[in-house]
């Protein structure tokens, strides 16, 4: 396995980058330095357990001897599952610290001879073409812009989307995730009425083109806020509760569990374009939620509130799971 490891990172190398080597014209949103420790504690938060992780998890399961690109890979929890059912990951990521908190958990995961971590730019991914056997990239596009030319140069979701083809195997699998039902508030089951009344007092207490930090400590007061978009329209923050509100690749925010992060919006269709535009032809597309309020409400009574899920998540999905194949 080492020497398969050493062959391996040889390949890499000799492609031109070597470990931690950032790309230029990286294209993707920045966090600040307090939200990549925060999005690798909260992960995919009590709704991401449930409706996003079990629907690309078994694509990571026995994985003996194959090779696996983690794009976006935050702090690298799947690398790490997808190394210790037998892969050989190549992880890579915009945000330096991100690639240090990834490092700090491989190494205590004990699988730092199966994980290379990069940082860098996910639309220019350090290896050889027809390489891995799986892509994956999960909630990643939400980072990127919608796909322009910037200096002679491709950029944003179509580059992501045509590298991820580029080196996949013929035959291999590429996994992508993104959240879904934007005009959506998802909540903890707080009530309506009460989600509205402290979403308007924060956005009240928001000056007119507020920072980013103003934002970002604004915004993370809703801790019965799962997921809301909000976008800057004539200098204000706004909430968004209808999808036509905003524009394919327009700047937004989104507030998650623990956090709140600048996004971009994408539809699905913008997705299934760029899939095709790239080669990759469709095995599974996954819209997971509760199929009733009942479900939901029975959900809820086998759990602590800490973990409840309010009952949009009966009417909309928070997430869309794709499952592509290379031909």
């Amino acid at each position: 396995m080492i020497r398969y490891l050493s062959i391996f990172i040889a390949l890499i190398t000799s492609f031109g980058i070597s470990a931690h080597e950032p790309s230029h014209g990286i294209s993707g949103t920045h966090y600040e330095k307090e939200s990549p420790l925060a999005y690798a504690t909260n992960r995919h938060g009590p709704d991401g357990s449930l409706f996003l992780d079990p629907y690309f998890i078994p694509y990571l399961l026995n994985l003996e001897g194959q090779r696996v690109l983690d794009a976006g890979c935050g702090a690298a929890p799947w690398a790490i599952y997808a190394a210790e059912n037998g892969a050989m990951v190549v992880a890579i990521d915009l945000q330096e610290k991100m690639i240090e908190l990834a490092e700090q958990a491989v190494k205590k995961a004990g699988v730092s001879e199966k994980v290379t971590l990069f940082l860098g730019d996910v639309a220019e991914l350090p290896s050889p073409s027809n390489f891995f056997d799986r892509t994956l990239s999960i909630n990643v596009g939400c980072n990127l812009p919608s796909t322009m030319r910037v200096c002679e140069k491709m950029v944003g979701l179509g580059p992501h989307i045509n590298e991820m083809a580029r080196v996949l195997k013929q035959g291999g699998k590429a996994i992508v995730t993104a959240p879904a039902s934007f005009g959506v508030i998802f909540t903890d089951g707080t009530s309506k009425e009460k989600v509205f009344e402290h979403i308007f007092k924060v956005l009240e207490e928001l000056p007119l083109n507020p920072t980013f930090s103003e934002i970002t400590s604004r915004l993370n007061q809703l801790k019965e806020v799962y997921r809301a978009t909000f976008a800057i329209k004539q200098g204000k923050l706004v909430l968004i509760t209808d999808e036509r509100e905003i524009e394919p690749g327009e700047d937004i925010w989104r507030k998650l569990p623990g956090l709140t992060v600048p996004n971009r919006y994408h539809p699905e269709s913008e997705y299934l374009e760029e899939f095709a535009n790239a080669g990759l032809m469709m095995e599974a597309c996954y819209r997971p939620q509760f199929n009733s309020d009942v479900e939901c409400a029975e959900y809820n009574a086998a759990r602590p509130s800490t973990l409840h899920l309010g009952q949009e998540y009966s009417q909309h999905h928070p997430f869309v799971i794709f499952c592509l194949i290379k031909r």
